[in-house]
């Protein structure tokens, strides 16, 4: 059996050992290497190992790029400073958020996530601060919010842009004398915690648009951190497939990669980073395909498929065979394009004329002149769902 594993010397010019490093699962890094330094673990007075790390908590990366996100996670770590982490989606917010509080002094108390954008506006007051009995229509009880939950720990704000600027001001307070009034309350109540956050947008534009309250962001924004994308930071890709395949053999052992996989997962942008990268290589150890999809690509008429970046790589196939394949799927799709919009464009050769068997010619539509088509049209032209394309007569 193949060995599992990504040789990256003849695409990079890095040489990596044959099979993919294994991850030892009690400290997040490499078996047989020291990634975490004594600072990185929590101890007092301690500083972050100089040596390259291959991974920080349960963060995985060795490129100059995560050696930086992880000198700041150190850094954070040290203070109760603020600290906004940017980054497209998928590429692992939350957990540097998470490795921040795990190695800071709040790390035996709550680490307390909230997505603001699924939070209703009539709601969030009540969720942040909290409501006392009778406050409102179906308060029955009190309930502490958010703010009490993370008394002495975190409150990792995610996609913090999507608060609403009244919520904004009453947080603003709550930030700046860690003091707030339950709804339906007289009486503040005080709260020791520490923000986190993060987005996907640029909330500097936010505050030039008025989304965001120029003082709140200025509150939040202490220590900024950028995660890059894994497409800059591809010589991580060995690491993160290692990573994923030990989570997923659950101590039965690793699959293994044919080269063809390995050079594909290398040569893929990764625009959904990598959380497409456990998507796809979970989907591939399931069914025994490697699906690129991408998810930004234009809508399609109802029933059809969005399109694969990739071929599926479920069998051996030659250059041949696969610009046929494309063209057929492109072919197929122009075709049900048309059948969904105008079928009256198709129609025989020379309109009721004879012409050679399954022959249907187009004048108009995505593609225009004769087909050999399988399958069956009515006499107005209109194209049956089965339809398959043969070849072309043009």
């Amino acid at each position: 059996m193949e060995k599992a594993g990504i040789e990256l010397d003849r695409m990079t010019g890095t040489s990596l050992p044959g099979e993919l490093p294994r991850f030892d699962p009690r400290t997040g890094g490499l078996m047989g290497e020291t990634t975490l330094s004594a600072g990185e673990k929590g101890c007092p007075g301690a500083t972050p190992s100089p040596r390259r790390r291959h991974g920080f908590a349960n963060i995985v990366g060795k490129s100059e790029a995560m050696q930086a996100v992880y000198d700041l996670i150190s850094k954070g770590a040290t203070t109760d400073a603020n600290v906004v982490i940017y980054g497209e989606s998928g590429t692992g917010k939350e957990l540097v958020a998470q490795a921040i509080h795990h190695v800071s002094h709040r790390r035996d108390r709550a680490f307390v996530p909230v997505n603001c954008g699924a939070i209703p506006e009539t709601l969030l007051e009540s969720e942040f601060f909290g409501h006392r009995k009778g406050a409102f229509t179906g308060a029955y009880m009190d309930k502490h919010g958010y703010l009490d939950l993370a008394h002495g720990g975190t409150l990792f704000l995610d996609e913090v842009g999507d608060l609403s600027l009244n919520i904004q001001v009453k947080l603003l307070r709550a930030i700046d004398c860690k003091r707030y009034f339950p709804v339906g309350s007289n009486r503040a109540k005080s709260s020791d915690f520490r923000i986190i956050a993060a987005t996907n947008s640029d909330l500097m534009e936010k505050v030039r648009k008025g989304l965001m309250r120029e003082d709140f962001f200025y509150r939040i924004h202490v220590i900024p951190i950028t995660l890059p994308p894994l497409r800059h930071r591809k010589e991580d890709i060995p690491l993160l497939i290692a990573h994923f395949l030990e989570s997923y053999g659950n101590g039965t052992g690793r699959a293994s990669l044919p080269e063809k996989i390995k050079q594909a997962l290398y040569n893929y942008d990764w625009p959904g980073n990598v959380r497409e990268l456990q998507n796809v290589l979970h989907r591939y150890l399931m069914v025994g395909t490697l699906d690129f999809i991408d998810c930004k690509s234009p809508s399609y008429p109802a029933g059809m498929s969005r399109p694969r970046t990739q071929e599926s790589y479920h069998q051996p196939i030659n250059l041949r065979d696969a610009v046929e394949r494309l063209e057929r799927e492109l072919i197929s799709r122009a075709l049900a394009q048309a059948r969904n919009s105008s079928p009256g464009h198709w129609r025989r050769p020379g309109g009721t004329g004879p012409g050679p068997p399954g022959c249907w010619e187009s004048h108009e539509g995505p593609f225009s002149g004769r087909w050999a088509i399988s399958g069956s049209c009515s006499p107005h032209g209109a194209i049956s769902p089965g339809l398959q394309i043969v070849e072309s007569f043009q």
